[in-house]
């Protein structure tokens, strides 16, 4: 499916106004796991708006340090994945010598909340 058609959700909402009830349709950013792999092996799991998964793992990647320049990405695939839906995970694939941290110097959490 089209990242574009799965980046919004639809959904319904009731909404009083006026000592009156009306239901509508409302649009949602739509919110998806994506697991980012390192020559690939398994380094995190984020929660994002589908779109954009390339630059989203490249920013990962060079903020927790383990990259200093785009030149160290030799390239992306997307891959299907038993553990996320289908186009939710991507494999860097970076120069030798680069990934995972042999010894992590922090585990990676990153959080979501549903706010109703």
């Amino acid at each position: 499916m089209d990242t574009a058609l799965r980046s919004v959700e639809l959904t319904q909402v009731t909404d009083w106004e006026n000592g009156q009830i009306r239901s509508s349709g409302d649009a949602l950013a739509a919110e998806e796991p994506l697991q980012i792999l390192a020559c690939g092996g398994p380094l995190a799991v984020t929660m994002r708006t589908p779109g954009h998964d390339r630059e989203l793992a490249a920013g990962f990647l060079w903020t927790e340090g383990l990259i200093e320049s785009r030149d160290q990405i030799l390239g992306f695939r997307d891959r299907e994945s038993t553990d996320c839906q289908a186009g939710n995970t991507i494999d860097v694939e970076l120069r030798d010598g680069l990934g995972k941290p042999e010894k992590p110097q922090r585990s990676f959490l990153s959080n979501s909340i549903r706010i109703n």
